[in-house]
């Protein structure tokens, strides 16, 4: 696997999060 920046895995949450509140 690739190694992801805590940046970027905060990011992927919060695209998470907002798909599924959609």
């Amino acid at each position: 696997m690739m190694i992801i920046c805590r940046g970027e895995q905060n990011l992927i949450r919060l695209e998470k999060i907002e798909k599924n509140l959609n």
